[in-house]
């Protein structure tokens, strides 16, 4: 019995730092993407989908996995939605290349340059009265709902200015 309680216990303390060493592991500096995946957007997968043991550091991950993890991404933030083309490959775009903070803070920001809400508004007594802007997460209704523009003049400055977005 004696000998089963200590051989439990090594097999379990073996188990357990290769576990923790595993879980711990640094991936280094971030070298940019895999198959157009970050390992910012990895960390997000893994965070959402713990059963699904996917590598920790993305330059491990397979096309496979890449092609399951952007899909998510695409259906979750609701980029199918978005209804002109255009628009619709530059955030795709933007999405896989940008920090998704900085990401989601460009695509505020352009909306409030589109619309004129807040600082982007030119009366400077209507900004001091109200001061409005628009911020909301991406993928949300009210984000996409302001990106589907309409009529052919409205969707080239909407492209235009995410065409200024630098990443």
């Amino acid at each position: 019995m004696k000998k089963f309680i200590i051989i439990s216990a090594l097999v379990f303390a073996v188990n357990n730092a290769y576990t923790q060493s595993w879980a711990d592991r640094d991936c280094g500096e971030p070298t940019g993407s895999h198959f157009n995946v970050s390992q910012e957007m990895l960390n997000k997968y893994r965070s959402a989908h713990p059963n699904f043991n996917f590598p920790h550091c993305v330059d491990e991950i397979i096309e496979r996995q890449a092609e399951q993890i952007l899909n998510y991404f695409h259906r979750n933030y609701r980029f199918n939605e978005i209804n002109n083309r255009h628009i619709h490959q530059i955030l795709w775009t933007l999405f896989k290349e940008m920090p998704f903070a900085k990401f989601e803070s460009a695509v505020n920001d352009t909306i409030n340059r589109f619309y004129h809400f807040g600082r982007h508004f030119e009366g400077e007594e209507w900004r001091r009265k109200y001061q409005v802007e628009f911020g909301a997460p991406f993928g949300s209704r009210a984000t996409i709902s302001r990106l589907n523009v309409h009529g052919n003049e409205n969707i080239q400055k909407m492209i235009d200015l995410l065409q200024e977005i630098e990443h």
